[in-house]
């Protein structure tokens, strides 16, 4: 068996940061990760602090959403809510990341954030109106937004659009009216960070996999070079040692 200090999971592990192991074409590839209680997530190297001056631009691994005028269950009617995430909950058997987990916030500008959604633009200001957005940036983690995901544009009169952005300018890739019928997309391709917009009567931009709402699928973006028969990989630096294979 391989040494104890090569995990697949974050099961029984002590909280804090370690090195997973993720299947990959049969090979165990290493990949950077923080346990708590048991569950594994990803530390996010792009992430904003300050909620005062929210910016589709320049804001990271965030979720705004502007005031609807209206009250409901979740307190809509009580004024804009921004959402950033310090860490993603991963499952590294899946390799897919939770977009309900909301354990460890970078910012919070409100005590109530029912309903915000990691990857999730959501608006209910106006017919078309794209007010709100949200963004999902794994660069420097070694994941990659899988090309399976779907962006999905849903509601009443919506409107969504899905960009890449870097040094505050962000390129269009496309945009999509909704009313009453879901719009499903397929990326077709990878991507280290996407910014999503969305709004209208009310409705939504989400990113997610084709399988679920509640993740998003990844993939490793660097992989280790071969390394010899029955070694493994101690670290994410693609170190090696020998050890049983599995």
């Amino acid at each position: 068996d391989y040494p104890s200090s090569v995990k697949t999971s974050c099961y029984g592990a002590t909280d804090g940061d370690t090195t997973l192991h993720v299947l990959h074409n049969l090979i165990y590839q290493p990949l950077s990760a923080y346990c708590s209680g048991s569950m594994a997530y990803v530390t996010l190297s792009a992430t904003t602090s300050d909620y005062t001056s929210p910016s589709y631009l320049t804001d990271q691994n965030h979720q705004f959403e502007v005031a609807s005028g209206y009250s409901d269950k979740c307190g809509y009617g009580d004024g804009d809510k921004f959402l950033s995430w310090a860490k993603v909950q991963l499952d590294p058997v899946g390799m897919r990341v939770s977009t309900s987990d909301r354990v460890f916030p970078a910012a919070l500008s409100t005590p109530n954030p029912c309903r915000m959604t990691y990857g999730k633009a959501w608006g209910c200001r106006g017919s078309y109106d794209p007010a709100s957005h949200a963004n999902v940036d794994l660069t420097g983690t070694n994941l990659l937004i899988s090309a399976e995901n779907r962006i999905i544009v849903s509601g009443w009169e919506t409107r969504g659009a899905w960009y890449t952005c870097t040094s505050d300018v962000c390129t269009k890739i496309a945009q999509q009216d909704a009313s009453s019928t879901d719009e499903i997309i397929t990326l077709s391709q990878t991507y280290s960070a996407l910014t999503l917009t969305g709004g209208g009567a009310c409705g939504y931009t989400t990113l997610q996999s084709p399988a679920s709402a509640s993740y998003i699928k990844v993939q490793l973006q660097t992989l280790c070079a071969s390394k010899p028969e029955f070694a493994y990989y101690t670290d994410a630096t693609c170190s090696w040692d020998y050890g049983a294979h599995p």
